[in-house]
Order: C-alpha cells, then structure tokens, then sequence
C-alpha cells in the first residue's frame, strides 16, 4: 500500500495500489477524519511508501511516524518519498 498525503487520488490507480485508509484526497482527509485518526490508521496499516505531495496542507501529526518508521529515499519533482525502514524497495 501507498499512502499520498495531497490532492491527486490517480496517483493510486497509476501505481497500481491501494490506499492504507478510505479516504484518497487530502481535502477528504481534512473534512471526513482527523489527524489523530488517520496516523493511527497508517501506524497500523504500515504502508510500504508515503509520498507527500508539493503544496499539501501542513499535517504535524505525521512526521513523528516518518522520523521513528520510515527512511526518507527521494525528493522527485518536489514530492517527498519516504520508504517504510523495514521493508524492501518497490519493484
């Protein structure tokens, strides 16, 4: 699973995977669920990549689950790609 933190849900379906909570858009983040809700989600869903997106809401809550769980790998067109620390790069 791939996890998007911004507003660009066909980055799910061109990839080819799904995402770890219900919710595909940021916006639908920020109006259905809370921060709290959706890091505990991810905590558990533990989703092989986190991408989070240029211009994307500010989101606290999320960096202390990237700093202890995952390794920051790239920085693609000012997207940043961070990699669950335990798993295996995506083929």
């Amino acid at each position: 699973k791939v996890f998007v933190w911004g507003d660009s849900p066909p980055i799910y379906a061109l990839a080819r995977r799904l995402p770890p909570i219900k919710y595909l858009a940021g916006y639908h983040i920020h109006d259905f669920s809370s921060p709290e809700e959706v890091v505990g989600t991810l905590e558990e869903q533990n989703p092989r990549v986190i991408v989070i997106l240029p211009e994307s809401p500010s989101f606290p809550k999320l960096q202390p689950l990237l700093d202890s769980k995952y390794l920051f790998i790239a920085t693609v067109e000012d997207a940043k790609i961070w990699r669950l620390a335990n798993s295996n790069p995506p083929q």
